[in-house]
């Protein structure tokens, strides 16, 4: 049994989630919070015992971070944003599971990459690097790897199998 194995019965649950999650991100792209707010909200407030909390987290991630966004780009009318730092520097922080997942959701656009990672507090470089891990050729030295050690190659591994995306 591989370390990324996860439970089929509810891959239909959790990709119904990461698909309303990708729509609300889509709609934040065009600058439509509220639609997007919607989405965000209907995975996070989710009734389905089958809904991973994984899922809901990075659905209320999204939607906090929307609010934000929605609240600075609104006061950009008046002239008094205090708008999220679009190049943000590391901030040495370890990644959460959460952080990881709301990286692999999101499609790699130059605006979602630089609203992630002004969320994140990231550069867009570390968001590069963890789609490489989840989805392209790895290096040799990662496939190497047990899982005796968790490594951020390992961990972004098994997070991306707990979305169903590998």
């Amino acid at each position: 049994m591989s370390i990324f194995s996860f439970n089929r019965t509810s891959q239909a649950t959790v990709a119904r989630g990461v698909r309303t999650i990708r729509k609300g991100i889509a709609f934040l792209q065009v600058a439509e919070f509220d639609n997007a707010l919607r989405e965000f909200r209907s995975v996070s407030a989710s009734r389905n015992p089958k809904t991973t909390r994984l899922v809901r987290s990075v659905a209320e991630f999204y939607a906090y971070n929307t609010e934000v966004l929605r609240k600075e780009v609104k006061k950009q009318a008046f002239g008094n944003a205090n708008l999220i730092e679009v190049v943000p520097g590391n901030s040495r922080n370890a990644w959460s599971d959460v952080d990881i997942a709301a990286v692999l959701v999101t499609p790699a656009t130059p605006d979602t990459n630089l609203i992630l990672a002004g969320a994140l507090g990231r550069t867009p470089e570390a968001l590069r690097f963890q789609r490489r891990y989840a989805t392209a050729q790895p290096l040799q030295s990662w496939e190497d790897e047990t899982g005796e050690r968790y490594t951020r190659y390992t961990q972004t591994r098994r997070v991306a199998a707990r979305l169903g995306l590998v």
